[in-house]
């Protein structure tokens, strides 16, 4: 079971009703900080049911011992690996694996008769040739791109219904994409092969993997610049770019780890070719977004704070002409766990099962001190 529209009628003699039956949601790879953002929000989705949660673990353990946040929330263990199993109570599979390990599992699963959504860097690209040279590896299951539709519902969310499986974008060129595509739209009037991006983010971008510069005694009180010249997200960002506007694109991008939680911060710089006025600019982003609930473009004057937006899934945008008119800025901020992760996630999957795509992701209040 587990399609949205399935519907059990009383019999005879009973009041005439309906009971919906709930779509199944097992995450493998459930230790991480964005599984753990996935469970936190779907355990508020009215339609979505978490199943199976499977993990690196040798027995049982509570979800809490990963996200204590989450003490409350129900009786939710983190159980070993177990592939079958999984598949046989899920409708939908969250693979919250690193790349590489994500499609060998979506291979051996893709028999099994679910969904697979992947938040890693699998199946996001195009081009097979683009991904081995990005990630210096061979792809293991190349048969497999062509079935996964890249989940950025705002310029992607046409290709997502009839997905076999769901490729989530990267944290950083989710909140790049936003930010730029609407100057696609008057791709003439840019520059779009002198792109200069820079960009901030929380820690848990990284994982949970111990890593020296990631340590509290590494980055309090300090920033940092990382993967400087050649982050793997510029030829993502560079690729999808290019195919939502049928251009060419190139970027000088730049990665700067800060010291708090969560967010992203992303700033674009985009050369003017022909004279453009700052509410021609607004007006653009304004018609590009009018349809798009969880893209918020901010008034003349205010910019985008990752506070703003933690633990929601919306991307804020300020956009504004420079002084001399000769180039376009582009802020835009998101919170990478939720818009850049899971959040995006559930928002794809709800078009997958012809639902809102706000379904379950109302802003939440409060702002969490663990992660």
């Amino acid at each position: 079971m587990g399609v949205a529209e399935f519907r059990v009628f009383a019999s005879a003699g009973m009041t005439k009703g309906e009971i919906t039956v709930a779509i199944k949601v097992g995450i493998l790879g459930a230790k991480g900080f964005a599984s753990g953002e996935a469970i936190r929000l779907l355990l508020g989705h009215p339609e979505f049911e978490i199943g199976v949660l499977m993990g690196r673990v040798d027995a049982p353990e509570p979800v809490a011992n990963y996200f204590p946040e989450l003490r409350d929330a129900g009786d939710y263990q983190i159980v070993p690996m177990d592939l079958d199993a999984l598949a046989a109570d899920s409708d939908i599979i969250i693979l919250g694996l690193p790349h590489m390990t994500a499609a060998e599992y979506a291979g051996q699963l893709s028999g099994a008769g679910v969904k697979l959504v992947d938040l890693s860097s699998d199946f996001r690209f195009d081009s097979l040739e683009l991904y081995e040279k990005t990630y210096g590896l061979k792809h293991v299951e190349p048969k497999l791109l062509g079935k996964f539709a890249y989940a950025l519902p705002e310029l992607f969310g046409d290709a997502i219904p009839g997905a076999g499986g769901l490729a989530c974008p990267g944290c950083y060129p989710t909140a790049a994409l936003l930010g730029l595509a609407p100057l696609t739209r008057k791709a003439g009037s840019f520059d779009f092969e002198t792109i200069v991006i820079d960009a901030l983010t929380g820690v848990t971008g990284a994982g949970r993997k111990v890593v020296e510069e990631n340590m509290f005694t590494q980055c309090h009180e300090s920033l940092n610049p990382y993967a400087v010249g050649g982050h793997r997200h510029r030829p993502e960002i560079e690729e999808k770019l290019g195919s939502i506007g049928g251009c060419k694109v190139a970027i000088t991008f730049t990665a700067h780890l800060v010291p708090i939680n969560r967010g992203i911060l992303s700033t674009a710089t985009v050369r003017v070719r022909e004279d453009v006025t700052a509410k021609e600019l607004r007006d653009l982003y304004i018609d590009f977004y009018k349809d798009a609930p969880f893209v918020r473009l901010l008034p003349e004057g205010e910019w985008p704070s990752t506070a703003a937006v933690e633990r929601s899934n919306y991307c804020d945008i300020a956009v504004t002409l420079d002084q001399r008119g000769d180039a376009v800025i582009i802020n835009s901020t998101i919170d990478n766990l939720t818009k850049g992760t899971s959040g995006q996630a559930i928002q794809s999957m709800n078009l997958w099962y012809g639902f809102p795509e706000t379904l379950g992701l109302l802003p939440s209040t409060g702002r969490m001190s663990h992660a």
